[in-house]
């Protein structure tokens, strides 16, 4: 949520009836609230200084929009936002991916160009929720380590726009802040929501930090608090328990629930065994909020951890056989993740397969067994991500598609004759099927855009999700020529979105799906909304 400015309006995200999920803002003088068409999907809004534009991130970009109506327009590249801040000045400050630095654009676009600097010493440390303070010139951020647990340098920082400064630890442990007049800062830290005086002049806290609210919800995918404040005494904040909780649910092709795989937790990138015997997927921790790799039997109803570590281990991946599983782990990593693999046998002990300077995200394996295909960005590389390969003979990696635009979430053909991935090249991500291994040809298969393709297993359908998260089918067929069916809606869902991975399945006949379903809240989600507030009522 955000609250303008001027306190007069609100706005949130939210789903509408049909299971959307949209910007809504709500004036505080009138009694309904009003939803922004062309947000869908829309996470971390934020406002413009005037309180006449919103922006927002969707889709993989930072995007912006008027909030009397019209489309939005495109700013910056902007995988997995987090959290954004706008200046009087014209300057947005955005946290593109995780991890990523703080970067700057102006409002109106442009190149970004970083604004804080990763530390070389803790090269795993993510940079995240600017918010500036009145002068325009100094902001503020949160800033954690990637693989460890919480560490005594991580918390609220402020910095400067031209880093001129060197950024100063303000609020140790704390989540997200935001400045609120006069002269306090107001953050999230251990459930609560606080208020502490803040020196703006000397850029130090000053007194005794005060407790204004106990429960107050956070969002561990995002990694912050929910609430907002003004600068004109008016703070909004929810409390309770974790909105984020979802289930694994089967699901039939018209999107009939057949059966739940197990209870509703923080599940993320469900991935089926090519037998169909079991399920992959990473379930975050509710408190520290990092993953761990779990593995669940379908035909005896159990499960195992594989993965222990209290660092981040994610997106995983099965072998061609399904002897083994693949996933992204921070566990030693110098950026923001390595490949790592076990035997789910439970012989043999974790091993590193690839290590990166940025972050690598196993894919999927072909099915003879030879490659990985993953995702990569470089630390050097900004927010794009580029397709590589990785020989499970020697363990060498080799690029497969480099452009200057962002490709992800590729899955090989069952021949291994084709790679149908996700790119953003046309300005939105759109669905492509290309030819391995030598490339060229390429086929465009979503219309009207699209992401995370998966194949049905004799490699005659490929399934995506459209922008409004209807799973999508169109037939595939390569003799004599390649022809590519017009897309066709199966049913709709309300899978998890908000992370730039896969979020369903589906079995080799291509009659059932796994889907990561989000929970609707069993009681209608409250924000509290007070005026005139003072930290010391």
């Amino acid at each position: 949520m955000a609250l303008s400015e001027d306190g007069r309006q609100l706005a949130f995200v939210a789903g509408d009836s049909t299971g959307s999920t949209l910007i809504w803002v709500r004036a505080l003088d009138e009694a309904e609230p009003r939803a922004l068409q062309g947000t869908e999907g829309a996470t971390c809004p934020f406002w413009s200084p005037d309180g006449h534009s919103l922006g927002f991130f969707a889709e993989g970009k930072l995007k912006r929009i008027d909030v009397t109506g019209g489309p939005p327009q495109v700013l910056a590249d902007s995988p997995f936002g987090l959290g954004g801040a706008w200046s009087r000045d014209g300057i947005i400050l955005f946290s593109p991916d995780n991890p990523s630095s703080i970067m700057r654009v102006a409002a109106s676009g442009g190149a970004p160009a970083p604004t804080t600097g990763l530390s070389k010493s803790e090269p795993r440390t993510g940079h995240s929720w600017p918010a500036f303070l009145p002068d325009g010139r100094h902001f503020l951020y949160a800033s954690f380590a990637i693989s460890e647990a919480v560490t005594p340098l991580d918390g609220i920082y402020v910095g400067a726009i031209d880093r001129k400064q060197n950024a100063r630890l303000l609020l140790p442990a704390a989540q997200n802040a935001v400045y609120a007049r006069p002269g306090r800062l107001v953050f999230w830290r251990e459930g609560a929501l606080w208020a502490q005086p803040f020196d703006e002049r000397h850029l130090r806290m000053t007194g005794e930090a005060v407790r204004v609210a106990d429960h107050v919800t956070i969002d561990p995918e995002l990694g912050c608090g929910l609430f907002s404040a003004s600068q004109t005494a008016t703070l909004a904040y929810q409390q309770g328990g974790s909105p984020q909780l979802s289930e694994l649910a089967w699901v039939d092709r018209a999107g009939k629930t057949i059966a739940t795989i197990a209870a509703p937790a923080l599940y993320y990138s469900p991935r089926l065994s090519h037998d169909g015997r079991r399920v992959a997927v990473d379930r975050s921790d509710p408190v520290s909020g990092q993953c761990d790799i779990w593995i669940f039997d379908l035909a005896r109803g159990v499960s195992d951890r594989i993965t222990f570590d209290p660092a981040n281990e994610s997106s995983p991946d099965w072998s061609a056989d399904d002897s083994r599983v693949f996933w992204v782990s921070s566990v030693g990593a110098k950026g923001g993740g390595d490949i790592h693999s076990k035997s789910v046998s439970g012989a043999g002990h974790e091993e590193t397969v690839f290590a990166s300077d940025g972050w690598a995200m196993p894919l999927d394996c072909s099915r003879d067994g030879k490659f990985l295909v993953f995702a990569a960005e470089d630390s050097a590389a900004g927010t794009v991500a580029d397709l590589r390969l990785l020989s499970l003979g020697d363990l060498r990696a080799s690029t497969w598609l480099a452009t200057p635009f962002d490709e992800r979430n590729a899955r090989f053909s069952p021949d291994g004759r084709w790679i149908a991935y996700q790119s953003d090249e046309s300005g939105r991500p759109e669905v492509y099927v290309q030819r391995f291994p030598q490339g060229g040809d390429r086929w465009r298969v979503s219309t009207v855009g699209g992401t995370s393709p998966l194949w049905r297993g004799d490699g005659h359908e490929l399934f995506y999700l459209s922008q409004d998260r209807r799973v999508m089918s169109v037939a595939f067929r390569t003799k004599p020529t390649v022809e590519i069916g017009a897309p066709a809606p199966l049913f709709q869902t309300d899978q998890r979105t908000t992370m730039p991975v896969t979020q369903y399945d589906v079995t080799a006949d291509g009659q059932r799906f796994v889907i990561n379903r989000m929970l609707r809240a069993q009681v209608p989600t409250m924000i509290t909304l007070d005026q005139n507030w003072s930290p010391n009522q």
